[in-house]
């Protein structure tokens, strides 16, 4: 049986833009009291653009064990963090597959992505909020 993580661009896009919310959010749960923009003049850049993060994600993802062989597929749609210095932070599930080693799973690729070209916002280097879903599929 083959298994797929199929991983959206269109969503990807809609959902990185996050332009529905406040221009900023807090960044206080993890005591960090410097605000995440949703929005920068200047996004920050994975390396290689988006077609490369969609491949990093689909080469490090491994569909989980119990999830295969329960034959349950699900999307976990997760936020991070791209702080000032390029770095994923903060990688939270905003909305759970309903099976925790899926979310997991989707967490723990997320934190493995290499560091990022930071966003800026009036000049200056700035937090910047994604939301990006991932799609568990079996086939």
């Amino acid at each position: 049986m083959r298994t797929k993580v199929f991983f959206s661009a269109l969503c990807l896009l809609f959902l990185m833009s996050a332009c529905t919310w406040d221009k900023k959010a807090s960044a206080a749960q993890n005591g960090n009291e410097e605000e995440a923009h949703f929005k920068a003049e200047e996004m920050p850049e994975y390396p290689g653009g988006m077609s490369a993060m969609m491949t990093f994600i689909s080469d490090n993802i491994k569909y989980p064990e119990d999830a295969k062989n329960a034959q349950v597929e699900g999307r976990v749609l997760c936020t991070f963090v791209i702080d000032k210095s390029g770095k994923v932070t903060d990688v939270k599930v905003v909305e759970s597959s309903g099976v925790q080693s899926l979310d997991d799973e989707a967490v723990r690729v997320v934190s493995l992505m290499p560091d990022w070209k930071p966003g800026k916002d009036k000049g200056e280097l700035v937090n910047v909020m994604f939301t990006i879903p991932i799609k568990f599929s079996l086939d």
